[in-house]
C-alpha cells in the first residue's frame, strides 16, 4: 500500500509528464502552422460577366490534381475533380491555376480559398458579385 505522500508524488509525475506532452504538441503545431503562408485578395466581378476567374499562383510547379478549392469552407474542386458542374479548374503551366466559374449568381459572392496540398499554402480570395 502507497502512502498518500508517495501517491502524491506520482501523481504530480504524471501530471507533469502530461502538461509537458501537451506543451511539446502545441508549439509542434505552432510551429506548422506558422510555416505555411496565407494570403487574401478581394476580386470584384459583375453579373454582366457571366463567369468569374480566380487566379492561385504557387511559388513552385504543383500539379493541378494537389490544389483543392473551396467556397465558404466547402470543398468545391479537389484532386482534379469535382461535382459542381459550374466550377472548372486548371493548371496550364502547374504555377498558375485557375477556378473559372460559370452562369455567375448573385449567391457566388464570398470567399474562396486555394490550399496548395504540398506545402499546406492558403490563398484566400472575396469575390464580389455586383449586378
Amino acid at each position: 500500500m502507497l502512502g498518500s505522500y508517495r501517491l502524491l508524488i506520482i501523481i504530480k509525475i504524471i501530471v507533469f509528464e502530461l502538461l509537458a506532452t501537451m506543451s511539446i504538441e502545441s508549439r509542434r503545431r505552432r510551429r506548422i502552422r506558422s510555416s505555411y503562408a496565407i494570403h487574401y485578395s478581394i476580386i470584384p466581378v459583375s453579373l454582366d460577366d457571366r463567369f468569374a476567374l480566380i487566379n492561385c499562383t504557387t511559388k513552385t510547379q504543383v500539379s493541378y490534381e494537389m490544389i483543392d478549392w473551396y467556397f465558404q469552407n466547402r470543398v468545391i474542386w479537389q484532386r482534379g475533380k469535382t461535382v459542381y458542374k459550374r466550377y472548372n479548374a486548371y493548371s496550364p503551366d502547374q504555377r498558375n491555376h485557375f477556378l473559372l466559374i460559370n452562369s455567375l449568381e448573385i449567391n457566388d459572392t464570398g470567399q474562396y480559398m486555394c490550399l496548395n496540398q504540398n506545402t499546406g499554402d492558403i490563398l484566400k480570395y472575396e469575390l464580389i458579385v455586383r449586378k
